[in-house]
């Protein structure tokens, strides 16, 4: 899944599939990063019916939220935690999304 620390389109792809909230209204808004503008994930979105819009180039604020989102991953959840393995991170990371943004069960 992993090549030199990136991760590969497919992963973003099943990241997008993961899900157990409502889908409805839903924008993915991301960056120009390689595995953003592959074929593999666009068409993926495009499958799952999943707007998708980039920020423009050198422009973090455009995408401000999940900047601050990244910065408290790492911050309390990434720094603290000994990971071994990619599972290891899977899992803090689906842990620390739901923590992070509780879904409502209203």
């Amino acid at each position: 899944m992993h090549s030199q620390g990136l991760c590969k389109a497919s992963g973003r792809c099943n990241a997008i599939g993961y899900t157990n909230f409502n889908l409805n209204n839903l924008v993915l808004r991301t960056d120009n990063s390689p595995q953003y503008i592959a074929k593999g994930f666009k068409h993926t979105a495009r499958l799952l019916n999943i707007p998708h819009e980039y920020i423009v180039k050198q422009t973090p604020d455009d995408n401000g939220d999940i900047e601050s989102f990244h910065n408290s991953l790492k911050t309390d959840y990434i720094r603290l935690n000994d990971l071994e393995s990619y599972e290891d991170a899977k899992e803090l990371i689906e842990y620390a999304s739901n923590e992070y943004n509780p879904v409502s069960s209203t």
